[in-house]
């Protein structure tokens, strides 16, 4: 074996170990199940918690926060879809490759009545092919 053939093996070793340990440094943790996830998220933002409340709170974890003061969040399972709430907010959690190259996205959805009080958590994921 030539030494630039090991060189890149050594490299390639090096780049998938560095993405895998990106992966799980996580302070999202986007293997969990999604109820896990959900679980997690009440505990840090309590349903009643207000916009206002929750939103410092995802910026404090340093999430980039989007949110719709005129809709609630669109809530999909399956063939089921539902809006939830009057506002919402939204925010990427994280995300990770498997070792087919699927692209699994995990987002978060905080739906909020008319008086800024939330009322759910949904945590999606959505998996994408190359």
């Amino acid at each position: 074996m030539c030494k630039s053939s090991l060189d890149l093996r050594i490299l390639g070793i090096v780049v998938c170990c560095a993405w895998f340990l990106q992966g799980c440094a996580s302070y999202r943790n986007p293997w969990k199940e999604p109820e896990a996830l959900r679980q997690t998220w009440l505990e840090i933002t309590p349903l009643g918690s207000s916009l206002a409340e929750v939103e410092a709170k995802l910026k404090q974890r340093h999430f980039e926060v989007k949110k719709s003061l005129n809709a609630g969040f669109l809530r999909q399972e399956g063939d089921k879809s539902e809006t939830v709430g009057e506002k919402s907010i939204w925010t990427h959690l994280g995300g990770y490759r498997s070792v087919t190259l699927l692209t699994t996205t995990v987002t978060g959805f905080w739906g909020f009545d008319k008086d800024d009080k939330l009322i759910e958590i949904w945590i999606w994921k959505s998996v994408e092919g190359l």
